[in-house]
């Protein structure tokens, strides 16, 4: 990942994690609304997730930020979401959630250059994440074929 992007990335998370719990609740809103069969695989109670949702993202973009290679953390998150159940058809629907809920957080500031910088990030850590986790394939739309509605 290019320098530009990862500072477009840490920039806009920044903003992002200043709104952290609406920012968490409308992710888990669209996903749900989106992808109600995915609703199962999480909690009821879903405030431990939506921390966990916001400490990972965190994570993420300091890794590339400071220039550390995020593969262990990625493969130990890839291993837990394999655990889980989640399945490689999944990552289309959280890719969907993570786009909307920039562009509901940042508004106008969701620029096409941030959404391209965060679309490229997504690829890359959920590709990490299927290989680590050797999730299971199952029948895939075209990767965040939904998101371009946004």
């Amino acid at each position: 990942m290019n320098a530009s992007t990862i500072e477009l990335l840490a920039a806009s998370f920044a903003r992002v994690s200043a709104n952290r719990t609406e920012a968490a609740t409308i992710f888990y809103a669209r996903l749900f609304m989106t992808a109600p069969e995915l609703r199962p695989l999480f909690q009821s109670d879903l405030e431990s997730q939506k921390r966990k949702l916001m400490s990972s993202l965190a994570q993420i973009v300091d890794f590339y930020r400071i220039g550390v290679d995020p593969k262990s953390y990625l493969a130990s998150l890839g291993q837990s979401h394999q655990s889980y159940g989640v399945q490689r058809a999944h990552f289309d629907s959280v890719g969907d959630a993570l786009l909307f809920t920039l562009a509901q957080v940042l508004g106008y500031e969701f620029t096409s250059e941030i959404r391209a910088a965060w679309v490229s990030a997504y690829a890359e850590v959920s590709a990490a994440l299927i290989r680590a986790g050797d999730i299971e394939a199952a029948p895939a739309s075209h990767p965040l074929a939904a998101s371009a509605r946004i």
